[in-house]
């Protein structure tokens, strides 16, 4: 929601304070996506420290980032290499998983694997960036428009997911 607040208010009023919130919001989201996933991955096994620490990791390599952004340099190709990165890690990673769930019998994981082989087909609207057709309709809100469809598959897993660990406590 944050994400999606802080575009719907540098889209009205683009100013660079709130340029640079959308660009921090965004990327809170994918960084958050990937500390789940880390987290999910790692539940459970004997490797929950490692993924304190990763996730620990993540969130301060976050701050560093916000607070470049905010203080230092607004860089966008900086900002997209990270994006890009840590996105990629965590498609890379939920991708394992899903496909490991679902060898293993959890039939319900598929939505994850849609949703995120979804979001990375609609990223390419975002890297293509071409001019507005009939001066209205571009790459970037063609990118939002097609993640509006995303968070219902997503939560869908979500609920899926939370009642198989609830159901099956070992």
């Amino acid at each position: 929601m944050n994400a999606w607040i802080w575009s719907t208010i540098f889209h009205t009023r683009d100013k660079p304070l709130t340029e640079i919130f959308d660009y921090i919001a965004a990327i809170s989201l994918v960084f958050a996506q990937f500390a789940c996933c880390l987290i999910r991955v790692g539940y459970r096994t004997n490797y929950t420290r490692l993924v304190n620490l990763a996730t620990l990791f993540l969130l301060a390599f976050f701050l560093y980032h916000a607070y470049y952004l905010l203080f230092i340099k607004m860089d966008f190709g900086y900002n997209m290499m990270v994006n890009m990165v840590v996105g990629l890690l965590n498609v890379i990673c939920w991708l394992v998983w899903s496909v490991w769930k679902f060898s293993s019998g959890k039939v319900y994981v598929w939505r994850c694997a849609l949703s995120v082989v979804l979001t990375m087909m609609f990223v390419a609207l975002e890297l293509a960036d071409f001019p507005p057709i009939a001066w209205t309709i571009d790459a970037h809100s063609l990118w939002h428009f097609s993640t509006i469809f995303l968070p219902p598959l997503w939560y869908r897993f979500v609920v899926d997911d939370s009642n198989y660990l609830l159901l099956n406590p070992n």
